[in-house]
């Protein structure tokens, strides 16, 4: 009987720890308005090149979503951010990029 309790037990205690990891952040949609600052650079980007090879004017000044993204992501705590890395590389990634479309005369500032 006493064997039967102690597996009983453990089993309400395995069901109650996988119901509370069920709860906590990493089960959510994670980064979700990291992901939108980010996204929103890339269309910032776009729009840039789009209105430099329509002969249009600049929509969207460059450091405002550069801005906007790195400081949304500054607000992820430490421990999420290996996780968040690949969001990170987008940022450095498109800060390499619109120096190069400066170079080419492509980009404002």
């Amino acid at each position: 009987m006493s064997t039967g309790l102690t597996m009983v037990k453990w089993l309400a205690l395995g069901c109650a720890v996988g119901w509370v990891c069920q709860l906590l952040p990493p089960y959510d949609p994670r980064f979700a308005h990291q992901r939108k600052a980010v996204a929103a650079l890339y269309d910032a980007l776009a729009a840039e090149v789009r209105a430099s090879v329509d002969g249009g004017s600049s929509t969207h000044p460059w450091p405002g979503p550069l801005l906007a993204a790195r400081q949304a992501l500054s607000v992820l705590p430490q421990f999420s951010r290996l996780a968040a890395s690949p969001l990170f590389g987008l940022v450095g990634e498109a800060q390499r990029i619109a120096q190069h479309l400066r170079a080419l005369g492509a980009w404002p500032g």
